[in-house]
């Protein structure tokens, strides 16, 4: 039998030590408007020049800001070929995504100690979305964590599987979007391992980041508890962690402070069967 969860889940670009807010607060003012860096010279229609910067677009609507604060509006047909196709490569548009969590359980055939091992199977489906009319040829760049916890309940995290996908918005209409479907993963709240009990897992939620072209994070969703889960640091680490522990999960316990790996909890009684 299968069940659809779509879980609550809270959006957030960056967080964590003080240092790194000073530094990434700068980065989400850059986001959230969109801005770029740098000054550059834009031509309407008519060959006529503004030094600006690009801040946001809305309601197919280009807002520029000059060197002495003063704001010009633009619908994007308005700029020259040229910037229009800028803004088609350069400029991401806003984005919103959704996340739908199926679960099912299977139960494994019994073991050498007559006991079934139930195993929870999971399948997710990523929709991602464009917000704006205005065109954007660039490739976007995802990658999802499905983090869950200990059992019986520990202090650290396991990182349960890992998906990455790219896509091209499909161009044509005001609101297009991507639909990316992940593999089967598995828990298993028991788990044997050479006939010592070593910790099972349960799902706790994901950690979705959406980075354009250049890497720079257009979107950062979870709904996993605790400010961890949002620390670009450990989603670094969780990454790292992936590549190296692929084979099994049994390698890919972590400590949720820093996303670095940590040894697998074991039963200190390995000659006492476990019922």
């Amino acid at each position: 039998m299968q069940s659809i969860k779509i879980e609550g889940d809270r959006q957030v670009v960056f967080s964590g030590s003080v240092m790194r807010k000073l530094l990434t607060g700068c980065v989400i003012l850059f986001l959230c408007n969109g801005a770029f860096a740098d000054y550059r010279i834009w031509l309407d229609r008519d060959g006529n020049e503004i030094e600006a910067e690009f801040v946001r677009e809305l309601f197919d609507k280009v807002t520029l800001r000059k060197k002495d604060g003063s704001e010009v509006r633009m619908a994007v047909d308005e700029f020259s070929e040229l910037d229009q196709k800028f803004l088609r490569v350069k400029v991401p548009p806003q984005i919103d995504v959704e996340v739908k969590h199926s679960d099912w359980i299977w139960e494994e055939p019994a073991g050498g100690d007559g006991r079934d091992n139930p195993i929870t199977c999971h399948k997710v489906t990523v929709r991602v979305e464009k917000k704006s009319k205005r065109p954007y040829t660039s490739r976007l760049y995802a990658e999802i964590y499905f983090i869950a916890e200990e059992v019986p309940e520990g202090d650290n995290m396991i990182l349960a599987w890992e998906e990455e996908f790219d896509f091209i918005f499909p161009e044509g209409s005001r609101s297009s979007s991507y639909i990316f479907k992940t593999k089967e993963f598995r828990t298993a709240t028991d788990s044997l391992y050479e006939n010592a009990r070593t910790s099972g897992e349960t799902y706790a939620g994901y950690i979705l980041v959406v980075r354009d072209v250049e890497g720079v994070e257009l979107l950062h969703k979870t709904n996993v508890k605790g400010k961890w889960a949002d620390d670009p640091e450990v989603i670094k680490n969780l990454k790292d962690l992936w590549m190296r522990g692929r084979a099994s999960i049994r390698s890919r316990h972590f400590d949720k402070k820093t996303g670095k790996k940590v040894k697998v909890p074991r039963t200190p009684d390995y000659s006492t069967p476990y019922y």
